[in-house]
């Protein structure tokens, strides 16, 4: 049996108005956004239990371009949970060196207006063992009325270890989130 859950700030880097008339998925020119989750994957198999923090720093280069380091399941993949050995691992069974995973991620604004859509591409590293892999893809929302569609198809190419006993491959990442702005500070989703 496995339960996995993340605790924290949701960091999908969109504007202050997501789903209002001009949606925008990058930050502004020189704005800085910071996010910590705690990451928990109590397991009852081999991995063991592990508590780990999640943290995300993104910055703004320009109006159309961020740069990001993040750790959290959520910025990396697209998926609000998910299977993760933890970035900062600080508690559990499964928790190896204090720090493990990571990327360098690139997101650059193509179009901005009622919908927003935004090319991604970025480094993903695993420190032990020594991964690295490459990762594009796009990012969408679509607004309607306070509804917005959320929409993130990635994939992964691994660049070494690909031989290796949990060989490190190719996958593709398809999360979609359905989010509904309730006041002008709280969004909701699903």
């Amino acid at each position: 049996m496995r339960l996995h859950f993340v605790i924290g700030v949701l960091a999908l880097c969109f504007s202050q108005q997501a789903v209002a008339d001009d949606a925008s998925l990058t930050l502004p020119e020189r704005k800085l956004f910071v996010s910590v989750a705690a990451q928990s994957d109590l397991t009852s198999g081999a991995m063991g239990d592990m508590i780990s923090l999640a943290p995300d720093l993104a910055f703004g280069v320009t109006n159309d371009l961020t740069v990001a380091l993040v750790h959290s399941v959520a910025t990396a993949t697209g998926f609000w949970s998910g299977h993760s050995n933890g970035s900062l691992c600080i508690a559990g069974d499964a928790c190896g060196d204090l720090y493990s995973n990571g990327a360098v991620l690139a997101k650059y604004g193509v179009v901005r207006g009622r919908a927003a859509v935004a090319a991604l591409g970025g480094v993903i590293y695993n420190i032990d063992p020594a991964r690295l892999g490459l990762g594009a893809g796009v990012e969408a929302l679509y607004p309607i009325g306070k509804v917005g569609l959320h929409f993130k198809p990635t994939i992964y190419i691994g660049v070494n270890e690909r031989d290796a006993m949990v060989p490190n491959r190719e996958f593709v990442n398809l999360p979609v989130s359905v989010l509904h702005a309730t006041t002008s500070s709280l969004q909701l989703g699903v």
